[in-house]
């Protein structure tokens, strides 16, 4: 076997071989690559570029406390970059970010990455990318899986999210599956959280808020990007602990996020006056298959908010006026002052002034792809009867 040439990219780095019996090869492996682009940057500045021939995708972490632009660019010579688009948590597309966060770039074509600083004003920027290789057929095609866990050790539930299970990726690259059983007799409340930087931050929600009733078992599929993944757990109701166990193991095929099964939520009876009552709060991907409210007061509100991504809800379903002067909450009076009865989404199915019977809902499904939080609220200075159903499936097409 002859000794290997020196090959080297266009910014002087050696690249790995391997040979095949006739030839030495560029050899990129199914280990992930990881780049440090800024490292507490305090200044405007390129940073490193990574070379990513042979990666297909990579998460692009953003961390630190800092008032400046990071912005996401390719380049195919290593000299020549363009702005590249890049989802963010909440499935956007966006060529930079001026806050922590994590996104997903598609490397396709693409040689060389980097995030450079501009609009710099103060703090320190860190900028962590880890690229996936391009999945390649072995033997004929066959994919075989990167491995499994054993189950965690059993985690008893408090009133504060906790950590149940943290898993190092490492290694364990392709679609996984993670399955959480609650053994115990509570139900509780659970949030899956993944890191890029080898666990020292968690940012990326990848849902939040999904309650897992006694004796019963949640799972997600999931695509890795990552280096680590943690999941969280608390209890629904204060002082009601339970026991929660995860295990996380290799499925037939690659595949983005997806769950299957659906929430059902419902409430019935009387609402304090002035009180807002939350029925649903999941920070992830889900649809909104059906939801109803019945009510003995017109001024009885079905709130939708959405969240966004920096973990905050400051968009709401709303009924615009009819002469485009203002928004109101969405009521069986506003429905029927502004919108006729009814807008694109919102319907009043009963108006019954002369007996106070009101019944409104949603007239179409709702898919919230960075998830959001749904409530009621009674605006009437006296306690009012409110009735609410929906219908949830988790993850969005």
């Amino acid at each position: 076997m002859p000794f290997p040439p020196i090959l080297r990219d266009s910014q002087g780095n050696p690249i790995p071989q391997v040979y095949d019996g006739a030839n030495w090869q560029a050899y990129r492996g199914n280990m992930p690559l990881v780049t440090t682009h800024q490292n507490a940057a305090t200044a405007n500045g390129n940073g490193v570029a990574a070379n990513v021939d042979g990666y297909g995708s990579a998460a692009i972490q953003i961390s630190g406390t800092f008032n400046a632009k990071v912005n996401f660019q390719g380049s195919v010579d290593g000299i020549n970059y363009v702005p590249i688009g890049v989802l963010d948590s909440n499935g956007n597309k966006v060529f930079s970010a001026t806050a922590p966060g994590i996104y997903r770039a598609e490397l396709g074509g693409i040689q060389f990455l980097r995030t450079p600083i501009s609009d710099y004003v103060s703090g320190a920027v860190t900028v962590v990318s880890r690229a996936l290789p391009v999945a390649r057929p072995i033997d004929g095609g066959s994919f075989s899986l990167n491995g499994s866990y054993a189950s965690s050790s059993p985690y008893t539930t408090t009133d504060s999210y906790g950590d149940a299970a943290v898993y190092d990726l490492a290694g364990k690259q392709g679609a996984k599956t993670l399955v959480i059983r609650n053994t115990g007799a509570n139900p509780a409340v659970i949030a899956i959280l993944g890191s890029v930087d080898g666990g020292a931050t968690y940012p990326l929600t990848i849902y939040r808020g999904i309650e897992i009733g006694s004796a019963k078992t949640f799972w997600i599929g999931l695509k890795i990007f990552l280096t680590h993944l943690k999941v969280q757990a608390k209890s629904k109701n204060t002082g009601a602990s339970t026991t929660v166990t995860t295990q996380l193991a290799g499925t037939s095929a690659p595949g983005e996020t997806v769950t299957f099964g659906n929430i059902s939520k419902n409430r019935y009876g009387s609402l304090a006056a002035n009180t807002e009552e939350t029925i649903l709060d999941i920070m992830g991907p889900f649809e909104l298959e059906a939801l109803t409210v019945g009510t003995d007061s017109s001024i009885a509100s079905i709130r939708i908010k959405t969240y966004a991504p920096d973990g905050s809800t400051n968009y709401e379903y709303v009924v615009p006026t009819a002469n485009g002067t203002t928004i109101q909450v969405v009521t069986p009076n506003n429905l029927a002052v502004y919108a006729n009865g009814e807008n694109d989404f919102f319907k009043n199915f009963v108006y019954d002034t002369t007996n106070n019977k009101y019944s409104f809902g949603m007239k179409r499904q709702l898919p919230l792809r960075g998830g959001g939080v749904v409530s009621i609220k009674n605006w009437s200075a006296t306690a009012q009867n409110i009735a609410c159903f929906m219908e949830v499936s988790l993850g969005c097409d």
